[in-house]
């Protein structure tokens, strides 16, 4: 375009740049916490950028829910099932068989006896699960997390632990 002045061109096609912020290449949990209550067993807290799987009762189980991260490895894999009169410290004997692994602990869940486990099912994928029974049901909740990432995944799953009220 040309201006009153022979020498003064002006380019009118020049934008100014848009800078898009880099995603982080890690995920960082929501600051904001969702509660967890369409369950008839237990409400649970969770970052609101977890993603929940769709599910429903599968086979045996009377709930299956699964809350995902940014990696599908990395989430919080919950189901309920029946107890059958047996105490959590029967059925911690009837299921730690099940996990390969040496790590295991005792600690609480809503002032609930609960037993824990460590295990790998697959390389650079670590697990842990929980058991508990309230009311003649077994909550079972398993974590996972890529390995190499725990301090990113595991405190957060702890923290969603902790957080549960059993019904």
């Amino acid at each position: 375009r040309r201006y009153p002045d022979p020498n003064l061109y002006v380019d009118v096609t020049f934008e100014i740049p848009v800078v898009v912020a880099k995603k982080p290449d890690v995920w960082t949990p929501s600051a904001n916490l969702e509660t967890l209550n369409d369950c008839p067993f237990f409400t649970l807290q969770y970052p609101d950028n977890l993603g929940i799987a769709p599910s429903g009762p599968k086979g045996d189980k009377d709930y299956v829910k699964e809350m995902r991260a940014d990696r599908q490895d990395c989430s919080i894999h919950i189901d309920v099932f029946g107890a059958k009169k047996l105490t959590v410290d029967k059925v911690w004997e009837q299921n730690k068989g099940k996990y390969k692994s040496k790590t295991t602990g005792e600690t609480t869940i809503d002032a609930a006896k609960a037993y824990w486990v460590d295990y790998s099912l697959r390389k650079e994928i670590g697990s842990r699960a929980y058991f508990v029974v309230k009311n003649d049901k077994v909550i079972r909740i398993s974590l996972n997390w890529f390995a190499p990432q725990k301090e990113i995944y595991f405190p957060v799953f702890e923290k969603c632990v902790k957080s549960i009220k059993l019904k």
